[in-house]
């Protein structure tokens, strides 16, 4: 079993696998930066991987095939704004988050084709790095809200 690693360098996503009794590290072709360190995934097989590339207008998917170190892209204006993307339980789609307005997210099911489906919308926080369990029966992500508050302290 491998361990895999991505980081962002030099305006890219490193990505190396490792096996963790042997030690010998495996790089793979780096891939364009995402929004965030954390935006890919591992498919379920463990054949590919899903990235996003941050630098375009609108985003699109990164897909890396591990095995030929292929890369191709898939993109659309129905998830401008993604901030992240994981894989479907059964490897057939993406579930990508992005904001929505000043302080909302969304939850979308992207399939092979490029067709996506609103899954869940928030008015009140950000929704990032998916997780999907392995039945594909649950979603996690985290969240963030973002207040738009100011506070002044008087007195000190």
């Amino acid at each position: 079993m491998s361990v895999w690693l991505g980081e962002l360098a030099t305006g890219r996503l490193r990505l190396t696998a490792f096996e963790p009794v042997r030690g010998n590290p495996t790089a793979y072709p780096e891939l364009p930066a995402p929004p965030s360190q954390e935006s890919w995934d591992l498919s379920p097989d463990g054949t590919a991987i899903v990235s996003l590339d941050g630098a375009r207008a609108p985003v699109r998917l990164v897909l890396l095939d591990l095995r030929s170190r292929q890369v191709s892209y898939l993109e659309s204006d129905a998830w401008r704004g993604a901030e992240s993307a994981a894989w479907s339980a059964d490897g057939r789609g993406w579930i990508v988050t992005r904001g929505v307005g000043e302080r909302g997210g969304e939850v979308l099911y992207v399939d092979r084709q490029g067709h996506s489906k609103v899954l869940w919308t928030s008015t009140f926080q950000r929704l990032v790095r998916p997780t999907v369990s392995p039945d594909g029966r649950r979603i996690a992500f985290r969240s963030a809200m973002l207040e738009s508050c100011a506070w002044m302290l008087r007195g000190f």
